[in-house]
């Protein structure tokens, strides 16, 4: 963890799109939902933010909160619309599917979206 963000190797892995190295961690005891102090980001917000659909897809499968916000107030779904990376559809696609089955399809987007 970076003692002045509260970042972990996660994050990293999450933000760059590094599936293999967020399978290890995720393997090794990763906190899945922990919260950087900067910008109040996880590792799935960091993954959907940079439309990286196969850490998107391991990090739900792995638990983490999928209606998480960022500092101010943002969801996946808004970060992955804003940033509008390549695939950030289909991003949004798995995460509203995922919210769908999960039967609080509200939470989905901050501006309901």
């Amino acid at each position: 963890m970076d003692p002045d963000t509260g970042g972990t190797a996660l994050m990293i892995a999450a933000l760059n799109g590094q599936q293999q190295c967020l399978d290890v961690l995720l393997k090794h005891g990763a906190k899945v939902d922990a919260v950087e102090e900067e910008f109040g980001m996880t590792a799935f917000l960091w993954a959907s933010h940079a439309a990286h659909l196969r850490c998107v897809e391991r990090l739900i499968k792995a638990g983490c909160n999928i209606y998480a916000k960022e500092a101010s107030g943002l969801t996946a779904i808004d970060l992955a619309k804003e940033n509008m990376r390549l695939g950030w559809e289909r991003v949004v696609e798995m995460i509203k599917d995922e919210m769908t089955k999960s039967g609080d399809f509200e939470q989905a987007s901050s501006d309901s979206g």
